[in-house]
């Protein structure tokens, strides 16, 4: 995974993954989430707003041309011109973006909410085994998000089936319902997370923050993330959700 990173935080990152469709887009880590989908062409304001002005491409056609190599090498080409910014993925390419958005303070390191015009270019790799056959460092599945100031909000992970409220998903992540209503750091949070059949609701500290519908209904795994930093849990409780068969 390339990205341009700035000061002590994350920054723009150039998505990489399996996920066909996906593969190629824009996001700023740790800080504004979701930036350019697939064949878009995107202005952020001063103020922050996003407005798809254009297209560079058509997603389905890319696509149908093979623009990604799912097991083979992949040429990416990232351009950063001042606030203008452009990524090819073998010779495709897959967004623009021209930033206006305001600054990040410059005093302060953990301010992430603005542009960036300078920093290291990174590679990562997010903790785990090695990729291969169907062993994955990400499943397919859902991932209800745990990361401070993040819970509520959903990711799709492998293009898992599901449905979400368009207005708020960005690529893979939809963003939840309403603003963070976690507790300070150092306090316990309460996450409900209930899939009855294809339906996903996630609540936390008793308030929805976000839903999903028709999520494909197979058998696998529950699991605990922690990703690069501590992260603790407690009072962990299953609760099966029983169906009268004779109802139905």
């Amino acid at each position: 995974m390339e990205r341009r990173a700035g000061r002590e935080g994350g920054r723009y990152q150039a998505e990489i993954c399996n996920g066909v469709g996906s593969v190629g887009f824009l996001y700023h880590e740790a800080g504004r989430g979701g930036l350019v989908n697939v064949g878009d062409f995107v202005v952020i304001d001063k103020e922050g707003k996003k407005t798809v002005v254009g297209k560079v491409a058509d997603k389905d056609a890319l696509i149908k041309a093979g623009y990604y190599k799912d097991k083979d090498w992949n040429e990416y080409i990232i351009i950063a011109h001042g606030n203008y910014l452009q990524q090819y993925l073998n010779g495709y390419p897959t967004i623009a973006l021209i930033d206006e958005d305001r600054l990040a303070d410059p005093k302060d390191p953990n301010d992430r909410k603005g542009a960036a015009r300078e920093g290291i270019l990174a590679l990562q790799i997010h903790a785990g085994p090695p990729r291969v056959g169907p062993d994955k460092v990400w499943p397919k599945s859902i991932e209800c998000q745990g990361q401070t100031g993040a819970m509520g909000d959903i990711w799709n992970i492998d293009l898992f089936p599901m449905k979400v409220a368009q207005d708020r998903t960005s690529g893979r992540h939809t963003r939840k319902l309403h603003e963070s209503n976690e507790r300070p750091l150092g306090e316990w949070n309460d996450y409900d997370i209930t899939l009855d059949g294809g339906d996903l609701e996630l609540k936390v500290n008793n308030h929805l923050q976000n839903t999903a519908a028709e999520c494909e209904e197979v058998p696998g795994k529950i699991c605990l993330q922690a990703e690069g930093s501590q992260k603790e849990f407690r009072n962990i409780v299953l609760i099966p959700i029983l169906r009268d068969k004779a109802a139905k």
